[in-house]
This record gives C-alpha cells, structure tokens and sequence, in this order.
C-alpha cells in the first residue's frame, strides 16, 4: 500500500491533494466499489471487439450531471467511469460483458435471475476506430480523445441548458 501512494505522489505531482484516489487490487474489485457505492454510474469499457460501437456515436449528455445555477443542486444522472485495458492485452475479457439493454426496461426492474453468474460490471463498450494493421492505440492517447468527446458534449449540453452559445 505504501508503494503504491508513493507511485501516485511521484506521478500526479500534487494532483492527488486535489482529486481523491483509492487504489484496488483487481478492475474487478474497483467495478464492484462502483456498482455498490455508485449505481448511476455509466460504466463504459473501451474496447476493439464485435460489441463495441464507435464512441463518437454515443449521447454522453444522459449520463451529464445538470446543475442548476440558482439551487447549486444536482441531478443525479451518475457521470461516467471509463474502464481501459493494458496496452498489450486490453480490457480482461471477463469484465466484457455489458449488461443486456431493452427498450422496455424489463430487466432493470432490480431483479436479477436465481443463477450463479455474477451481474455484468460494465454498461457498454466503446472502440476508437483504428486502421491497418495495427488494432490498438495507447492508452495515453485513446483515453483524453473520448474524454473530450464527453466533455463536449456535456460542455454542449450547460451552454444550452443556460441559452448560451452551444457549438
């Protein structure tokens, strides 16, 4: 444990005062933490495979937390936790199974099926597309590239709440 606080002090130069941090031992234990301690949440795993869609075609703003200017209240539409896999072997294959999503909303009534298979930790995949050969990208270069498609979005999404300027 110790190691690890000095790897976040030497890395985030400061930032850790500023931005709370908990470490977990698995991706597994920390999707768990989320699910159980923040059930809004939108998990979304990032990802090359036949599941995935183009992450640029997701709305980000139904996961937006609106702010109200006069109450400084939220609405809590949970945010989003983007979930991202080593460089070399990507996002474990166990934790890739997003749950199953209906247009009728049945199957989120909170009843899960009498059966031995855990709840599925993430909501969705999402993939940067990618071309030749090659059918990944660093990590440090896809994560801010969705980031900021959320962030625009959102951004998008006050300006208009407020009657500004939008895009």
């Amino acid at each position: 444990r110790c190691a690890t606080a000095e790897k976040v002090r030497k890395s985030a130069l400061g930032a850790q005062l500023m931005v709370p941090t908990q470490h977990f031992a698995t991706t597994k234990q920390a999707l768990r933490y989320i699910r159980t301690n923040f059930p809004q949440m939108t998990i979304l795993a990032m990802e090359t495979t036949a599941k995935s869609r183009l992450y640029s075609q997701l709305d980000y703003t139904q996961y937006y937390k609106h702010r109200s200017e006069k109450t400084i209240q939220e609405e809590d539409r949970g945010g989003v936790a983007l979930v991202l896999g080593n460089e070399v072997t990507g996002v474990d294959a166990d934790i890739l199974q997003p749950r199953q999503r209906t247009n009728s909303q049945e199957e989120s009534d909170g009843h899960q099926e009498n059966n031995c298979s855990e709840a599925p930790l993430i909501d969705e995949i999402i993939e940067l597309p990618t071309f030749g050969r090659k059918n990944s990208l660093n990590v440090a270069a896809c994560a801010p590239v969705v980031m900021y498609e959320i962030l625009r979005q959102w951004t998008k999404a006050a300006d208009d709440e407020v009657g500004g300027k939008g895009e």
